[in-house]
């Protein structure tokens, strides 16, 4: 018969001891026995040297064997590698990790957690352990790692597990929702969260040999120096150029095995943001026979996003098809929905992200008050579980309610008999309920239409006239049907107040504002909203504006009313005085006024005015997936901002505006050559432009919006919020359209100059 759960009691939990393997090669059924221990917060043993005391997962020290990934074994970059791997070798024989004979940390021994994907259910044949000496099923990717986990050396000295799927009864919904609660101290009171990536697959071997390379080569100086040796350059211009490839001294197998590393499941599910958060740095990561720690994993990320353009992409290239010629960059691949997947936001940029959130998990207890914490930061955290996947969407909240940065602003018990918009409605309440309102940056609505971007693509690298690229924006448009059309961003479904975060329906794409922004003062000027039973939300703030003028979000956006300006009242007026501020402004307004990392601009910024050519051609070398800047200009040129169209504002000039157009695209060459920091600003203030809409102002603003943003809306500063938010009126109270960025106001000008102005703002 199969195995009968017995109920937990108290701060019980269930441990599971696995026959360990010692290398017998028998193949017989994995057997376990499980047994209920009490948790306590601090081991029961005060003694200060216990078994496994140096962390360490010996599997981790095996050599790493960089051979494997060089083409050219006499390679000048192995051959120092070599050295490199013998010395570190010998630091690691020198080490004492004989620990046999030490006691265990509690009377009843020691355990490990197991951080993996549970797999999908349906259709799977599950598979068959021995528990208690009944039969227990298990999804396949368990059973794998059971296997695994038995040959491992901690396991044979007696380390017990828990694992969720067998530790916590899941037909009953009650001990489930409880243990769900309890997990993030299961989690740190054990000697180590071990990261189960699944079996050997697609030379996961060699991916995990390339990624140990990468991290002893980030410790030391100029670790990428001789892994690209450039070719040559043939420069026959005006006739043609000839662009260098850089070749590789890695083998090709090696990227797209990073690739498949990378991308497998188990960095894309919600619960690994805690399980991994509340791991040691030095946890080991498992995928077959090789492991690695998560240390080596983070250093190996830094080192990648330092040669995006090159290694970056050529790991992405492995397996999915480049946009553009091999020597070209590529920007805003993160903003295209069907590329989410597959970029580098969610390949190494999300490994660094999970390896913040454990210096985020392990900061010093008051060093970092909920109140006061980075606001940029704390929406992170909360996007990568957005945009994680789950096998149950309540776990969208559940599955994040062990992060400490969570868990201080958060009282939620797990019911997964609640509706989700009970669970999303309670989320986002407890968040606002002490003032702080920058929840409310995640609220968005569905941005738009656009044409099926197979048949409205954008122009290629090498082409360089504007003219070419409206013509060809023409012709594909002539060719799409009406039907040719997809939202982007869901509509939700959920019957949610406009103020609620919806964690089921995903918006668009949008990179997040990353400036340390305090437009409604600082973080202490906040009010404690007023929540309702007619789910309204009473808070403090001051309306201050209104769009007048909106510009399209994308050139094939189906919607032809866009841009749009308000007839009645054309934006003519300019808040920064002189054309030269509104310059400055446009330039400011298109990066956010930050950088990629969150810090100020520099002066660099200026370019992107200061360079008109590429508002009117495409940059040679970049590709900009239809969100570069001559791509707003196609639609955009006529749109009003402070009292200036686009077109004159990146001109310099109100007067005879084609000709100026003309001459500047006549007289400089198509060829130029930004500074690496000039490619940043760039790279950057497309991203930040992505599916976002230039707007004016009544009052001469200019700023960007919501896609979702219409001519009319309302500009408010909420108080407990860092940005303005768009709102649009409804009856005696307010619907929460997204936030904005608006230049000037950024920085708490507007309410410091009318204080007197802050009142009640109800949100529906």
């Amino acid at each position: 018969m199969p195995y009968m759960y017995q109920p937990l009691h108290g701060d019980e939990i269930r441990l599971l001891t696995l026959e360990p393997d010692f290398g017998s090669g028998d193949s017989s059924s994995i057997v376990c026995t499980i047994e209920h221990v009490h948790l306590n917060p601090q081991p029961e043993t005060s003694r200060g040297v216990f078994k496994g005391d140096n962390h360490v997962w010996p599997e981790i020290q095996s050599p790493l064997n960089s051979a494997s990934i060089f083409q050219d074994l006499s390679d000048p970059l192995l051959q120092e590698t070599l050295v490199q791997e013998k010395k570190l070798q010998a630091d690691i024989a020198d080490e004492d990790e004989d620990d046999e004979e030490k006691p265990f940390r509690y009377d009843w021994g020691d355990y490990m957690t197991l951080s993996y994907v549970w797999g999908e259910s349906e259709g799977v044949e599950k598979k068959s352990i021995i528990l208690n000496g009944e039969p227990f099923l298990v999804l396949p990717n368990l059973y794998d790692a059971l296997l695994q986990l038995r040959r491992t050396r901690r396991v044979q000295q007696g380390f017990k597990l828990w694992i969720d799927a067998i530790c916590i009864n899941q037909e009953d919904l009650a001990e489930r929702g409880m243990q769900v609660g309890r997990m993030a101290d299961i989690f740190a009171s054990a000697w180590h969260v071990v990261i189960w990536l699944g079996t050997e697959a697609n030379d996961s071997a060699l991916a995990i040999t390339a990624l140990r390379w990468l991290a002893m080569r980030s410790r030391g100086p100029e670790p990428l120096e001789g892994l690209y040796k450039e070719g040559k350059k043939i420069d026959l211009s005006p006739l043609f150029i000839v662009w260098a490839k850089a070749k590789s001294a890695w083998k090709k197998e090696v990227y797209m095995a990073l690739f498949y590393l990378l991308t497998r499941p188990y960095w894309q599910r919600t619960w690994i943001l805690q399980e991994v958060a509340i791991a040691r740095p030095d946890a080991p990561v498992i995928c077959g026979e090789s492991c690695l720690s998560c240390k080596d994993i983070y250093d190996a990320a830094v080192l990648v996003e330092t040669d995006e353009n090159r290694l970056g992409r050529d790991i992405i290239g492995s397996v999915r098809p480049r946009t553009g010629q091999e020597w070209a960059y590529e920007f805003a691949r993160d903003r295209v929905p069907e590329e989410r997947q597959w970029t580098a936001e969610r390949m190494w940029k999300l490994m660094q992200d999970l390896m913040n959130l454990q210096r985020e998990q392990r900061r010093e207890e008051g060093s970092s008050a909920a109140g006061d914490a980075d606001p940029v930061g704390f929406l992170k955290t909360l996007l990568l579980g957005r945009d994680a996947n789950v096998t149950k969407e309540q776990d969208r909240v559940y599955g994040i309610l062990g992060l400490r940065s969570v868990a201080e602003r958060v009282n939620i018990n797990p019911n997964y008999d609640l509706p989700l918009s009970t669970i999303y409605q309670d989320f986002t309440t407890q968040l606002v309920s002490k003032g702080d309102l920058d929840i409310l940056r995640l609220v968005s609505r569905t941005s738009g239409e656009i044409h099926a971007l197979d048949a409205l693509e954008s122009v290629a690298p090498g082409e360089q006239s504007a003219g070419s690229a409206y013509f060809k924006f023409v012709k594909n448009l002539l060719k799409s049907s009406s039907k040719d059309t997809h939202l982007v961003g869901n509509p939700c479904n959920h019957n949610l107040p406009s103020w609620t975060v919806c964690w089921t329906c995903r918006p668009a794409p949008a990179a997040q504002l990353r400036g340390a922004y305090r437009a409604s003062g600082e973080p202490s000027v906040s009010a404690v909203p007023i929540y309702s039973a007619d789910q309204t939300l009473v808070v403090q703030g001051l309306i201050f504006d209104t769009i007048r003028s909106l510009g399209s979000f994308h050139p094939s956006e189906a919607d032809t009313s866009y841009p749009q300006t308000d007839e009645k009242s054309s934006p003519r007026t300019n808040a920064y005085d002189t054309l030269e501020a509104v310059q400055e402004a446009l330039w400011r307004t298109l990066v956010g006024n930050t950088t990629a990392q969150g810090g100020p601009p520099s002066a660099e910024g200026s370019w992107l005015i200061c360079e008109p050519r590429t508002w009117f051609r495409h940059v040679l070398g970049v590709y900009t997936n239809g969100f570069g800047l001559a791509e707003q200009m196609t639609r955009n040129r006529a749109l009003y901002l402070c009292g200036y169209t686009l077109q004159q504002i990146v001109l310099g000039s109100t007067e005879n505006p084609g000709f100026r157009q003309r001459l500047q695209i006549k007289s400089g060459s198509g060829l130029y050559t930004p500074s690496e920091e000039q490619w940043e600003v760039f790279s950057w203030a497309i991203n930040n432009m992505a599916w976002r809409r230039l707007m004016g102002t009544r009052d001469g603003r200019m700023g960007t919006a919501p896609a979702a943003a219409q001519v009319g809306d309302r500009i408010a500063l909420l108080l407990g919020c860092s940005v303005p938010m768009v709102l649009r009126e409804k009856k005696d109270g307010w619907v929460v359209i997204g936030e904005c960025y608006v230049h000037g106001v950024m920085d708490g000008e507007v309410l410091e100059s009318d204080k007197g102005a802050v009142g009640n703002i109800k949100l529906y």
